[in-house]
């Protein structure tokens, strides 16, 4: 199932599945095709599929939460492993004899990873109503509208914006890769998060007054080269010594001439706590150091927008559930924060709950199958099919 799931992509040379894409509609075909036939299937008006199992509208559902696209170079299985996981872990259920006292679902989010649009977890905000008209228009950088993908693959669109959740779930579980390689280094395959770390983004403008070129002695050389790399050194320390996500992306350097130094560069700054306080002060620090940089590297910095996210702090009772099921089958309980995307943020907006785990992925882009361990896989279904089963259960 994962080495099939590893052939839908764009790209021969590496697995890529944008949203809203011809391959994100196979893999999501494909997936539906193994739920239990117990599972009712339908499309909501933003094009997720949701199943659910044992429907009562006056019960909360239990929801588990997923998606197939990618991230450019995020690995061969970066979104398989955790869809295999979610399938494997309900059929797990159906196979043995439960009896659910909640509906028990799953939601495979559409345009989670914001490659193709500029805008992430756009499945899980349609899903809760919190997609508007102007968002439909981004476009990609072909021309294509959100709009019209949308209306390729599901039920039309309404100004309204109608929901398929309107505060009907106990607890909403999302399963994810890991990407930042702490499960590898603790030698365990799954974990629970604690906090999503809630991003301050800066859209930056650094403008040289003196045109640079290779010919120029280097110690003479003042600018945006330099100012950039200071305010780069600067942001890393701040996330090390406070153990933070972050970083700058979207950089974009002119003129591009060979043997000319930048005269303008344009960049984004990302720095993700998750404490506001102290996202606030750190934020106080990297604008006051940038303001230095500006006037010792002779140069003009403007912030030209700033816009921010909060934290998001995952359910106690949730992480209760997970720790003792950890420690049932042997495995050391760890509490992590992470940086990514979170369609839970979007969902706790309807639930009574969220929790995430994330599952041990082997970083790179092409992984050779023998590197994925089977009995992670096998372990980690065992765990998330037990949770499922006592959240369904109580």
């Amino acid at each position: 199932m994962i080495e099939a799931l590893s052939e839908i992509s764009l790209k021969k040379d590496e697995i890529f599945r944008s949203g809203y894409s011809e391959e994100e509609d196979l893999a999501i075909r494909f997936t539906s095709n193994l739920l239990p036939k117990e599972f009712e299937i339908k499309t909501d008006n933003i094009g997720n599929l949701i199943a659910i199992c044992n429907q009562d509208p006056l019960t909360p559902k239990v929801l588990l939460g997923i998606h197939l696209d990618t991230m450019p170079f995020s690995g061969k299985y970066s979104s398989s492993i955790p869809i295999v996981i979610a399938i494997k872990s309900i059929n797990k259920l159906f196979e043995e004899e439960f009896h659910p006292k909640r509906p028990l679902g799953l939601i495979i989010f559409r345009g989670t990873s914001p490659v193709r649009f500029s805008r992430g977890c756009i499945g899980s905000r349609g899903a809760v109503g919190e997609l508007n008209e102007k968002d439909l228009y981004i476009s990609d950088k072909d021309g294509v509208l959100l709009q019209d993908e949308i209306i390729k693959r599901s039920l039309g669109l309404s100004s309204s914006f109608p929901t398929f959740f309107k505060d009907d779930i106990h607890t909403f579980l999302e399963l994810e890769s890991d990407f930042s390689g702490i499960l590898e280094e603790e030698g365990i395959p799954i974990c629970t998060v604690k906090n999503q770390q809630g991003p301050v983004i800066l859209k930056l403008s650094i403008v040289g007054r003196i045109q640079y070129t290779c010919c120029t002695p280097f110690d003479l050389i003042k600018g945006p080269l330099n100012a950039f790399t200071k305010i780069l050194d600067f942001l890393y320390k701040v996330l090390k010594e406070n153990n933070l996500f972050g970083g700058m992306y979207d950089i974009n350097m002119e003129p591009k001439v060979m043997g000319v130094f930048p005269t303008r560069i344009n960049f984004t700054l990302d720095l993700r706590s998750p404490d506001l306080k102290l996202r606030s002060e750190l934020l106080s620090k990297v604008k006051s150091e940038i303001n230095r940089i500006s006037e010792a590297e002779n140069c003009q910095i403007d912030i030209l927008s700033q816009s921010s996210n909060s934290p998001h702090i995952f359910s106690d009772s949730f992480i209760n559930i997970s720790n003792k099921i950890f420690l049932k089958n042997n495995i050391k309980p760890i509490m992590i924060d992470t940086g990514i995307l979170s369609n839970a943020r979007w969902m706790s907006l309807v639930s009574q709950q969220t929790g995430m785990m994330l599952l041990k992925h082997k970083r790179g882009s092409s992984p050779k199958k023998e590197e994925i361990d089977e009995n992670d896989i096998i372990l980690s279904i065992d765990i998330v099919s037990e949770i499922l089963k006592e959240l369904v259960c109580l």
